[in-house]
């Protein structure tokens, strides 16, 4: 693995290349990437509270745009194409859609992460012994998807859900993502 401040090795520029490897993010921070991508490539720093009123650092990351167009195409057949990782996940052996949303537009990434085990370490010695309860184990759920409505160029909101310990994006943290979508619905903001 790569240390801060050392070069990215080939393999795991490769790995990074198709969302693996030696990378950890937040939430926001994903976000914040995706919201730089529905912005034709420029990032603006997030601002957590409106009333503090940060100043705000835009950086245009000078993406080409035959890459922006090849990654958003890709997100919107992960959210709607037939072969699509992010558009149906099955229940007892049955096909169902993630999204049951209508009228908006989506792009979607979804995403399973290691995570390391949790357990009980009575003696704090960070490894597990015989009589240690193992709390939790498995990979954490991400599901990320750009909603506008249609005939929009920019997606109007990012959403960003991470479920611990919760296994597969898709099938997880998607169906969250969607209750979203319809919140901002009942809202009026989509």
């Amino acid at each position: 693995p790569n240390r801060p401040g050392q070069k990215l090795d080939e393999n795991n520029a490769m790995l990074i290349g198709i969302g693996q490897g030696p990378i950890t993010a937040t939430p926001l921070q994903v976000a914040a990437a995706h919201a730089a991508l529905a912005r034709d490539g420029v990032y603006l720093s997030p601002i957590l509270a409106e009333y503090q009123r940060p100043q705000q650092v835009s950086r245009n990351l000078n993406i080409p745009p035959h890459i922006l167009d090849n990654t958003l195409q890709g997100m919107y057949d992960s959210a709607n194409a037939d072969y699509g990782t992010g558009i149906e996940l099955s229940i007892n052996g049955r096909r169902e859609k993630i999204f049951n949303i209508e009228n908006v537009t989506l792009r979607a990434k979804t995403g399973t992460a290691q995570a390391p085990r949790k357990w009980d370490d009575v003696n704090g010695n960070r490894r597990i012994d015989e009589g240690e309860t193992i709390l939790r184990s498995g990979s954490h759920s991400w599901y990320v998807c750009h909603v506008g409505l249609p005939g929009e160029q920019h997606a109007r909101y990012i959403v960003c859900v991470v479920v611990e310990y919760g296994g597969s994006g898709g099938r997880v943290s998607g169906p969250v993502a969607n209750q979203v979508l319809h919140l901002l619905r009942a809202e009026g903001y989509l």
